[in-house]
């Protein structure tokens, strides 16, 4: 799996924005974002229901909208 596989969870967890092209089109999104899209990541990402993600975040606190730092 991705050596990058932990930035990119974090990123997905802190960047409503990210999380969704992620969870809408893996591949392509970390291919735009710089991050190899490797195989197994993206079938593992593809699994996950965008519903069930934000509903876990929300639980955690984080918010749907929320976007990452700059």
């Amino acid at each position: 799996m991705s050596k990058h596989r932990d930035v990119i969870i974090g990123r997905a967890v802190t960047d409503a924005d990210f999380r969704k092209r992620l969870l809408a089109d893996p591949a392509a999104t970390l291919e735009a974002e710089g991050f190899e899209a490797d195989p197994e990541l993206v079938e593992a990402i593809r699994k996950v229901d965008p519903a069930a993600a934000e509903s876990a975040l929300a639980t955690l606190g984080v918010s749907a909208d929320r976007k990452a730092a700059t």
